[in-house]
């Protein structure tokens, strides 16, 4: 071989290396068709580009690499370069082959025609985009993220200018300028003083002031002050910006003024309303009062007088455990060094001695307040006076230990009913066969008396329970209703809420006032006993209804029959743990409960006395979606 041959050789092999060098640098891959055998044939680059093993592909093969949404406009391109003869471009999706990976390329191929002008072949390559068409679409992001920051400002961006002769103008206005000045950004950078003319006095000699000041010194420059636009409202703005020097010698300020009109006006407010505060508290039903961390009053509201009697000149400067009955001393003490020590808020109920020297109930809740520097400073404290409630809490806890002796009652009323039906039973036998001059029979008379007389006490036990109808008489369920809530309102949780719903017409029924009540408060006391946490609401609604409103499933009596009349519906819902399937058929039944033993017969007097009126109850539960409860009594018939 010649050493031209041998040279040649090198510089073939250079002028390889250079051409793939050149297509690893720009990442782009050649590629050449055969037009007229279908052949595609591409270079190691374009391989790697497009993930792909094969070397030579036909067109259709190429097709699958392309993006199944651009295939249609890559085989158009294709199909426009044969048929004119014209340069192939397109920027299109591809599918790598061995990831999966969708990437954008942008081809180009140029149409070598023959002696006939036919395309016969064509040469080409391929540019892996993807990083700059995602470049390019962040920065797209970017300036309209910018933009919108800008145009959606409570206020306006400007940069402003001062030159070395001291004139000043504006060289950027924000359109929001439109909002604040009620002139056009236009305008503005036209004129500066359109700007400095709608400032009043003395705001405008202030802000000329700091201008030249954050000029002098190179500080920042802020301030507020008013401008008063032409149609004659007043608009408050903050002007914030940071002054720095051109090349040409010249200060500039980049900075945003903001229109701060709804904070003056709120600040305004906020005045008014603590001034406004301040007077509630002073006059307000519950007591509001401060002490320092060693419980010494150093604020008392004039509530103080009116509930306890004392001036608040009396307490400031005394101790409020000095005023806490003694067995709640101890007590109260713990609890207020426990609070020192773990801050936050704090709930606690106590006596507090009156002037007159008798104790009221209250409650307090006290909150630990903070100064500066996150450290304990103060204690505010509010409190209400629940004497009311506490002594309409024993009375319920009164009314509740006389139900629970009756559930005891009850059960021993059965059981000894029972034993009772077989002494009777027996003693009746005996009577039968002895002779009418038998020695010992006044005697077994006598026994059989007193057990008569022993059964008759035992239903008069059941009668209370509600297993018999009481004495009924025609009543407004919504009055009683009413009246009953009073009292139940003061058992609930300090978390449940109540919301009541009555008619305001009268739903009469044929009923005991008595036994209704205790009815309501089985199912009130059984719904926010249901509520986890004490966190949850009860809903009571009073309705008239018709027979076929009544649900067939889940409703006790199981055995009740409806009749053709309307009927009282009174409405107990519940926000609470639900019922489960399972339990849903035990509930109404004697001593069953899923609380603890002794319980379980609220729910079964109730049913006894629904039933004893002609009536039924249905229940709507599921596990974690609460209860509701629908008690159904036929409405009385009104006299015309």
């Amino acid at each position: 071989m010649s050493d031209e041959q041998i040279h040649g050789d090198f510089e073939k092999d250079a002028l390889l290396t250079i051409l793939t060098e050149t297509e690893n640098l720009t990442n782009v891959g050649g590629w050449e068709w055969d037009t007229v055998k279908d052949k595609w044939l591409f270079s190691d680059n374009w391989l790697r580009i497009h993930g792909c093993a094969k070397r030579r592909l036909s067109t259709s093969e190429l097709l699958q690499i392309a993006h199944p949404d651009d295939r249609a406009d890559v085989q158009n391109a294709f199909d426009s370069a044969i048929a004119h003869g014209t340069n192939y471009e397109i920027e299109h999706r591809i599918v790598r082959q061995d990831t999966g990976e969708v990437r954008c390329v942008r081809a180009h191929g140029r149409s070598i025609r023959n002696s006939e002008g036919q395309v016969v072949k064509m040469y080409g390559a391929a540019q892996d985009i993807t990083e700059f068409r995602q470049t390019e679409k962040k920065l797209r992001q970017s300036e309209n993220q910018i933009e919108n920051l800008v145009n959606n400002l409570p206020g306006v961006a400007y940069q402003c200018l001062m030159d070395k002769e001291g004139v000043f103008r504006f060289e950027y206005m924000g359109d929001n300028c439109v909002k604040l000045f009620g002139i056009k950004a236009d305008a503005i950078l036209s004129d500066a003083d359109l700007v400095f003319d709608l400032i009043p006095e003395p705001d405008c000699g202030e802000v000329q002031k700091k201008i030249r000041e954050s000029a002098d010194t190179l500080t920042p420059y802020d301030i507020e002050h008013r401008v008063i636009k032409k149609n004659g409202e007043t608009v408050w703005v903050h002007a914030v910006s940071t002054p720095w020097e051109n090349d040409n010698g010249d200060i500039v300020w980049d900075g945003i003024g903001l229109d701060i009109t709804k904070r003056r006006q709120a600040e305004k407010a906020l005045e008014k309303k603590n001034r406004f505060l301040k007077r509630i508290t002073e006059n307000m039903f519950d007591m509001v009062s401060m002490t320092d961390l060693e419980g010494n009053y150093t604020f008392a509201g004039k509530s103080h007088e009116r509930i306890l009697g004392y001036a608040t000149s009396e307490l400031i400067g005394q101790n409020v455990m000095d005023y806490v009955h003694p067995d709640d001393l101890p007590r109260i003490t713990q609890e207020f060094q426990t609070f020192l020590e773990t801050g936050g808020t704090k709930t606690v109920q106590y006596r507090n001695r009156h002037r007159l020297g008798h104790y009221l109930w209250f409650e307090t809740i006290g909150e630990l307040l903070l100064d500066n520097n996150l450290n304990p400073s103060e204690i505010i404290f509010s409190s209400r006076d629940i004497t009311e409630r506490k002594e309409a809490e024993e009375k319920i806890a009164y009314l509740q230990k006389t139900e629970s002796l009756g559930r005891m009652a009850g059960a021993v009323a059965h059981h000894f009913n029972n034993l009772l039906s077989v002494v009777m039973g027996n003693l009746e036998l005996v009577l039968e066969d002895l002779p009418n001059d038998a020695k010992n029979r006044d005697k077994i008379f006598q026994a059989f008396n007193a057990a008569h007389k022993a059964a008759d006490k035992s239903n008069q036990m059941l009668r209370y329970l509600g297993h018999v109808t009481g004495h009924q008489t025609t009543i407004d369920l919504t009055d009683i209703c009413r009246q009953t809530l009073g009292l139940l309102q003061t058992t609930l949780p300090n978390g449940v809420t109540l919301k009541v719903d009555f008619n305001d017409s009268k739903t009469m029924v044929n009923a005991d006032a008595g036994q209704i009540q205790q009815v309501l408060n089985s199912f009130f006391t059984n719904a926010w006993e249901s509520i986890s946490n004490n966190q949850g609401r009860i809903d009571l609604r009073i309705r008239t209804v018709s027979h076929e409103d009544i649900s067939g499933s889940s409703r006790f009596p199981l055995d009740w029959q409806f009749r053709d009349i309307p009927y009282a519906c009174l409405e107990i819902s519940d926000t609470g743990c639900g019922i489960s399937d399972e339990n849903m058929r035990q509930i109404f039944d004697p001593f069953y409960t899923t609380k603890f033993t002794g319980r379980g017969m609220g729910l079964s007097v109730s049913i006894g006395i629904v039933k004893n009126l002609g009536g039924c109850i249905t229940v709507d539960s599921k596990p974690g979606c609460g209860s509701v409860f629908r008690v159904y009594l036929p409405v009385a018939i009104q006299n015309p």
